[in-house]
């Protein structure tokens, strides 16, 4: 229990000295197609009868900042029953499985995680506010325009992201935005999924299926089968997209 603490104290201090340290004029927008944590924004899971569970990370970020909503605001509180603004965010980000260290909080502003503005931002992305000078305010955007934070007026409270009185500077990119492909076919057939920096072969279950998270982007899926053509797929942000592997003739397996 006292190591977990000790963990959320140093994150915390992570990111008061990214926020004291890092001057404003090196913020940069970028694409947003990586996020910090290297995890992706989605997830599947194998269940034991062969089918597929997708498991959305950004969801389950959502759902753990949640639990904490009404705690109030206290200089330095790092949890579990109140926080201060950063000590919130490393607690909700350690809670979800995502390492939050000094190095991490040193590179926010590199231009590989920051897309800038609330229009460009995913749930559970780091919103980083100042009211002139450094940045002095962070929360985790929650969606539909809000930010869930910890602020000294409400405690723990979901607000418009632009309601409190500053101006937001920077959003970082916590998870890689990512889909599912589904591929149906014949049950043991085995395809090889490419692009992106991937390259696996994925064997279809007993229902004639495989799932698979990966980044956004185009990929191909190819039948391991003589002769098979690739298929040109593009995976999009939190959507399933599927794929059907035709069946083999007879000629075609001789």
């Amino acid at each position: 229990m006292v190591s977990k603490k000790k963990l959320i104290l140093s994150a915390v201090l992570a990111l008061a000295v990214c926020f004291t340290t890092v001057p404003m004029m090196s913020v940069h927008a970028a694409t947003g197609t990586k996020g910090f944590s290297n995890q992706l924004s989605v997830k599947v899971v194998k269940k034991s009868d062969g089918t597929f569970k997708k498991i959305n990370k950004e969801s389950k970020m959502m759902q753990q900042a949640r639990t904490k909503l009404g705690c109030p605001y206290v200089s330095g509180a790092a949890g579990p029953g109140s926080f201060d603004c950063s000590g919130y965010v490393a607690y909700t980000m350690h809670h979800s499985g995502v390492a939050l260290t000094r190095s991490t909080a040193a590179s926010y502003y590199r231009s590989a995680n920051n897309v800038r503005n609330i229009g460009n931002a995913h749930r559970g992305d780091i919103v980083l506010y100042s009211s002139g000078g450094g940045i002095c305010h962070c929360g985790l955007y929650y969606g539909s325009g809000n930010v869930i934070q910890a602020c000294c007026s409400r405690g723990v409270a979901v607000r418009g992201a632009y309601d409190i009185g500053q101006s937001v500077v920077a959003v970082i990119r916590t998870y890689t935005p990512a889909g599912v492909l589904k591929v149906n076919g014949t049950a043991g057939e085995q395809v090889r999924i490419t692009g992106n920096g991937v390259n696996r072969v994925k064997t279809l279950t007993d229902a004639g299926l495989v799932e698979t998270a990966l980044r956004t982007g185009t990929y191909k899926v190819t039948p391991m089968t003589d002769g098979a053509e690739p298929m040109t797929i593009n995976v999009h942000y939190n959507k399933t997209t599927r794929v059907e592997i035709p069946a083999q003739t007879d000629g075609a397996a001789a």
